[in-house]
């Protein structure tokens, strides 16, 4: 065991570089748990969010019979055979929560009020992400519970015992229900203005299906437990609905975490790069000691065993610092951020740090220690024990070609001789004398100022993303009024409403969504993605409401169900900042018969053929009635009106629509609210968005909007100001996250530079110390140096900024298809500071050992190893 007695020594006698080559792993392991903890800590927080929206179930089965209700229900009991067969023994369940809903019935279409009735489970409320904030779950047949924000639309109070009476369509009676609870707010149903109560199932019965909704205890293997149950239960893949929002934030649509990937190679280089540079100047400083170790008879196993053994107590001091360093500062950093980036209250959520996150950094830290031992030991073995002992690392090749390289260098340098100063001529000489030393620092300095601008880049794109995200979100106003989608096109809000509103204290903003059901024609070749509409018309929804999303009506020609929309100036002026083509101007959409599409896209592709100036041709029916049978196509005796449009911009997303009809599966077509009323006649609106300045009164404001909205028969309120805050603290608590990460991307990269710059310096005090002894004083040495500092930060600055630019484009790029209106946009004050960080650095770093080396003598820094 002499090497490990060896290895310590030599870890005492060079402390300097031990130290760097520490800094090094610690570097690459904080990188690994840092940014890995925060990023699962952000992606804990994205799923959390998108639960609240969407709901916390994995997959829904629809339109079960009762026979196969029972078999999921004794699969969550019993779990499944390995023959995927129901079992009868407790065989690890794999469900953890099973929630069943039944259609019971619903409010006529005449009512004023739009109202599914179901019967569900308790557990179908959990999964659906609302619990009971008054009173308790149904325990008589007639016993409901409800919504507040549908209580207050049906004008009863949020009290238990209040009764409701609902004209049911299905059994063509009234009914009376008793409220046994009031449920918290479900924000897509409330922001889609969907009305629903919920009776007990196990008391309520009903002849028709039910739709199984399903979270499993296991979230690793989702896709493949759904269609295992689904296989078990003979589930057809139409009535299979994927949760696919909530598995993409959980990783689950990816068969690999690449995240997890990009991470892993940065801090891989980073260690590789950092501990291979100064360990590789300790060996060059070293090599005659291991030429005597092979002159004496010792193998060049003996010398791996050697390197080995050193960087592995230095490998096992700096692992639980690194993990120690990474989760420190990711905290640090996420209070900090929370500080300065945070606007409004936000709960903040806790780091975690899995054990699979600390083993990963181990592993990958140990296999490039072993990498570059490998490294080290195959350069060694080229060197012959003499040359060793001689310190003559170079081959004959080497010696050639630095021949050739000084004979170049010394025509070169009598063209400048008299331009450049002596001090920097010899900073340059010393910096490219060994030029793989100079490219390992500067490669080593780059990295860490890369990541930090690509991450930077990245978390901007992802902010601008964000910002879009939520303009299209249904959840993106204070308050929403809009009318009943089943009555007809031409009902609405009038202008006389609509300034009442404006006029109302405490209101800030009034945009006013104009509406109506249509046909759009298209030819054959106009369909980019058939197979996108093939599985579109086979959507329950599409199947048996629309009859068909998509209809062919022979010789090429199609239909597709669509909608047309009329913005007013402020709501057209926001549609702009989403044009993936085109422009929005204003006076054109006001006076001329121009339209934006809206034109869905599957896997990044767009679905319809459609570009700018193309036309496009709408029908609709006058009388405005919205009836099944339109729907269908089935409807006669109806006059129609058709118009052609050309189109001047092309969006991916709507500010805002309506959830009936398409939704937002089939193109749509934007107007002017000027225009939409030339062209249809219509002069009400369907959807209005309120804003309420900051300082106003939530409440009052509320009440005075749903007091004049009520005059409208068929209005919807709903109140989103808490909705709205609920999401943008979650998405502010996740960006903290993100801050973050950047913030440890930019620690490691100053690290680095310091590390490397600092350690390149002390490791040649030798060489110093022989230039102090021909002549130079202290002024000339502290130019020599600095030059070389500011060097390596120019180099390094510039270098940074070109590649940084590449990845950016390479991030960008595979991105910008599935984003909304990219594009490809760097901050310069982000890689303008970067770049004068290098260089100020360099300079500020090289000044440092300059200071200690100057009250050294010279014989002593001569003799000094480090």
């Amino acid at each position: 065991m002499w090497y490990f007695k060896a290895g310590k020594s030599y870890i005492k006698k060079y402390k300097n570089r031990s130290i760097s080559i520490g800094i090094g792993i610690v570097l690459g392991i904080a990188l690994i748990v840092g940014v890995g903890s925060l990023s699962f800590s952000a992606k804990e927080q994205n799923i959390k969010q998108t639960e609240y929206e969407l709901g916390s179930y994995f997959v829904r089965y629809g339109d079960l019979n009762d026979t196969q209700v029972e078999d999921i229900e004794n699969i969550k009991v019993n779990g499944l055979n390995e023959d995927n067969s129901k079992s009868k023994k407790n065989n690890n369940p794999n469900i953890s929560k099973l929630g069943l809903l039944t259609y019971y019935d619903s409010s006529t279409p005449d009512s004023d009020d739009l109202m599914n009735i179901v019967s569900v489970n308790r557990e179908l409320l959990e999964l659906q992400n609302t619990e009971l904030i008054k009173g308790n779950f149904p325990k008589k047949t007639n016993e409901v519970v409800i919504e507040k924000w549908v209580l207050d639309n049906l004008e009863v109070k949020e009290e238990v015992g209040q009764k409701v009476t609902v004209d049911l369509f299905g059994r063509k009676k009234k009914e009376t229900f008793v409220v046994s609870g009031v449920l918290k707010d479900r924000a897509r149903e409330k922001s889609s203005g969907i009305m629903e109560i919920f009776l007990n199932r196990d008391l309520k019965k009903s002849n028709e299906k039910t739709d199984a909704y399903v979270r499993f205890k296991d979230d690793k293997n989702i896709l493949k437990n759904i269609y295992t149950i689904s296989n078990a239960l003979g589930v057809d893949e139409e009535h299979i609905g994927i949760n696919g929002m909530l598995l993409e934030a959980m990783g689950q649509l990816e068969e690999i975490d690449y995240n997890l990937i990009y991470s892993a190679i940065a801090a891989a280089i980073v260690l590789a790069i950092v501990v291979y540079g100064v360990f590789n100047i300790s060996i060059i400083q070293r090599i005659s000691e291991y030429g005597v170790i092979r002159a004496i008879g010792g193998k060049l196993s003996d010398i791996v065993k050697l390197l080995l053994t050193e960087l592995l107590l230095i490998w096992l001091v700096s692992l639980p610092i690194g993990v120690a360093v990474g989760y420190l500062v990711a905290v640090l950093l996420k209070k900090v951020s929370g500080n300065v980036f945070t606007e409004i209250a936000v709960e903040l959520s806790t780091i975690s740090v899995p054990i699979e996150i600390m083993v990963f950094a181990g592993v990958v830290s140990l296999l490039i220690i072993v990498f570059i031992v490998v490294l080290l030991a195959w350069k060694i073995k080229r060197i012959s024990p003499i040359d060793e002992i001689r310190g003559n690392i170079k081959s004959s090749v080497d010696k050639k070609r630095n021949h050739k390289m000084s004979r170049k260098r010394k025509n070169n340098s009598l063209s400048y001789s008299k331009i450049i100063p002596i001090e920097i001529k010899m900073a340059m000489k010393n910096v490219l004398r060994n030029k793989s030393g100079f490219a390992i620092t500067l490669i080593s300095m780059c990295l860490g100022s890369v990541m930090f601008l690509a991450s930077s880049f990245y978390s901007d794109l992802m902010k601008d993303q964000q910002k879009k995200l939520d303009e299209v979100s249904r959840v993106n106003t204070d308050f929403k009024i809009s009318m009943k989608p089943t009555k007809p096109m031409y009902a609405g809000y009038s202008a006389k409403d609509i300034e009442d509103i404006r006029s109302i204290k405490g209101v800030e903003n009034v945009d006013e969504i104009r509406g109506l059901y249509a046909r759009m024609f298209l030819k054959e070749n106009q369909i980019l993605d058939k197979e996108y509409f093939k599985e579109k018309n086979k959507e329950p929804y599409n199947k048996d409401v629309l009859g068909g999303l998509l209809v062919d009506c022979g010789n090429g020609d199609k239909i597709l169900k669509s909608s047309v929309y009329g913005y007013n100036n402020t709501l057209l002026k926001k549609l702009d900042k989403l044009l993936a083509k085109g422009n929005v101007n204003l006076k054109e959409m006001n006076n001329e018969e121009v339209a934006i599409a809206m034109v869905p896209k599957n896997n990044g592709k767009y679905t319809v053929g459609v570009d700018i100036g193309d036309k496009l041709k709408v029908t609709f029916r006058e009388d405005g009635i919205s009836s099944e049978e339109y729907f269908k196509m089935t409807d006669t005796g109806g006059k129609y009106i058709t118009k052609e449009f050309k189109i001047v911009g092309i969006v991916n997303e709507l500010v805002d629509y309506s959830a009936y009809y398409p939704d937002t599966d089939s193109v749509h077509l934007v107007l002017s609210n000027k225009q939409f009323e030339k062209f249809s006649g219509y002069k009400n609106a369907q959807i209005v968005n309120i804003e309420m300045k900051d300082d106003a009164n939530r409440e009052k404001v509320a009440k005075q909007i749903f007091a004049i909205a009520n005059r409208t028969s068929g209005n919807v309120f709903s109140d989103l100001t808490e909705e709205r805050m609920t999401l943008a603290a979650m998405e502010e608590n996740k960006q903290m996250f993100i801050n973050a990460i950047i913030g440890i991307l930019f620690l490691i990269s100053i690290i680095n530079i310091v590390n490397n710059i600092k350690y390149s310096m002390v490791s040649r005090r030798a060489e110093f110390g022989i230039i102090r002894a021909v002549g130079a004083d202290n002024k000339m040495f502290r130019k020599i140096v600095l030059s070389e500092g500011l060097m390596y930060g120019l180099y390094s600055g510039v270098i940074s900024v070109i590649v940084a630019l590449i990845v950016c484009w390479g991030i960008y790029s595979p991105m910008a298809e599935f984003l909304i209106s990219p594009k490809f946009l760097v901050n310069p004050i982000t890689f303008a500071g970067v770049f004068l960080m290098n260089v100020v650095l360099g300079a500020l770093v090289s000044y440092l050992p300059f200071v200690e080396m100057r009250n050294i003598s010279i014989v002593e820094s001569i003799e000094r190893t480090e």
